[in-house]
């Protein structure tokens, strides 16, 4: 049965990519959004109908640092690498790969046929800007009616429920479920799913997607949750002194400067940056750069790049170099390790805006 390609999300973005041990390499300079501290998320999936929890852990600049799968019987590290982890199940058929790409989180679940992967209750659940508060997205994985073969997405709930919110508290927005064929080939279909999170300026999507592919007349099924990057800077208040906090490459020293726009000029002002950092100023704004950490960028820019309004915005950009991830919490085994690499390598950073709680302290109302 073949569907018209409705799907847009085909390509899913992961976790920030990450550098084997003991390589020199470092983040890219590509522009992209990270969560500026260490953060956690899990991802609910049901496979054979026993539910599993994948825990994902990345540092400040999105790389992955570890990854885990509880419960962990029957399921064993089969490939570790610069940008992924993988995990098998031989009683089940059943795999369960973490991936690392630009500052999102991914995982992907594959078994055997749709049936093995139906159920309620799968989910996500993390910091989705960093602000300190928990966030829980879940829905029901089904065969798509009437030819009870393809996938289904439904009751795709966020709690607390954000859909309802107004601005500048975190919104969300949850799409319909779209269908189309398999994204390799017309041997499979595939349903996707997902929610749009907005806050003070900036956006983050999470992503599900449930697909079937049928190869050489063997039909397999996957499941995938990914969480993307964080697109966009954060709106900065002119006028009114605003202090930004954040974390340096190794998760624990804090880093933090105060900073202005004036409202007349548009001209940023940079004070007590602490560790002692490097600041640049320049007719759009100032970059305050951390040796061992994030550039922090106040930018200013008009509407009509003319004339317009001034529209500020606070954006961060990582290079921090990372190693294999662990697997709950111990060394991978060196057997399963791949230093070469595969796909992309380095965390690539960028704008997370304001301090840990994502925005600026407002000095002025202290």
């Amino acid at each position: 049965m073949r569907r018209s390609a409705l799907l847009t999300a085909s390509a899913f973005i992961g976790l920030a990519s990450i550098v084997a041990a003991g390589s020199t390499a470092s983040a890219s300079a590509r522009a992209s959004i990270a969560p500026n501290a260490p953060a956690v998320s899990t991802f609910t999936l049901n496979l054979v109908g026993t539910p599993i929890v994948v825990g994902v852990t990345t540092d400040p600049a999105g790389n992955l640092v570890d990854a885990t799968v509880t419960p962990a019987t029957g399921f064993t590290p089969t490939a570790v690498m610069p940008n992924k982890v993988r995990f098998e199940n031989s009683t089940t058929g059943t795999s369960v790969t973490v991936k690392a790409n630009h500052g999102g989180q991914s995982v992907t679940a594959r078994a055997s046929s749709l049936a093995t992967l139906v159920s309620t209750a799968n989910g996500w659940s993390g910091d989705v800007f960093g602000n300190g508060t928990t966030t829980k997205v879940t829905f029901d994985i089904a065969a798509l009616a009437p030819d009870g073969v393809s996938p289904d997405i439904l009751k795709v709930k966020v709690l607390p429920d954000c859909t309802t919110g107004v601005a500048p508290a975190m919104t969300c927005v949850v799409g319909p479920t779209t269908y189309g064929d398999d994204e390799d080939d017309n041997e499979g279909t595939e349903a996707s799913a997902s929610v749009k999170f907005s806050l003070l300026g900036q956006t983050r999507t999470l992503r599900i997607r449930v697909g079937t592919h049928t190869e050489d007349g063997v039909t397999s099924a996957s499941v995938r949750i990914s969480l993307s990057k964080i697109k966009g800077g954060m709106t900065v208040v002119v006028g009114t002194a605003q202090t930004w906090t954040g974390t340096l490459c190794d998760g624990k020293t804090v880093a933090t400067f105060g900073y202005l726009v004036d409202a007349t000029t548009g001209a940023v002002t940079i004070t007590a940056p602490s560790p002692t950092a490097e600041v640049k100023n320049n007719e759009n704004g100032a970059e305050v750069r951390f040796a061992n950490g994030p550039r922090v960028r106040i930018g200013v820019k008009h509407e009509d790049d003319g004339g317009g309004a001034a529209v500020p915005s606070l954006t961060v950009k990582f290079k921090c170099e990372a190693g294999i991830p662990t697997i709950g919490g111990l060394p991978a085994d060196p057997t399963i390790v791949n230093q070469g690499g595969h796909g992309d390598q380095g965390g690539h950073g960028g704008g997370d805006g304001g301090n840990n709680n994502g925005g600026g302290d407002n000095k002025g109302n202290d």
